[in-house]
């Protein structure tokens, strides 16, 4: 498992992959769902959520 330091250094990369996803007509859904799904997970271990 990540810890905080690593979960935040990764989710601040994605956040730029995220914007040139979120902006492209061809990405598919498939993955600019996974790609939420990842920064929502490393979100959880930023802020010390439990996954329920």
């Amino acid at each position: 498992m990540l810890d905080k330091e690593q979960a935040l250094r990764i989710l601040k990369l994605l956040s730029g992959l995220e914007m040139y996803v979120f902006m492209r007509d061809d990405a598919p859904d498939h993955h600019t769902d996974e790609l939420i799904k990842i920064i929502g997970e490393l979100t959880d271990i930023v802020l010390e959520k439990d996954n329920e």
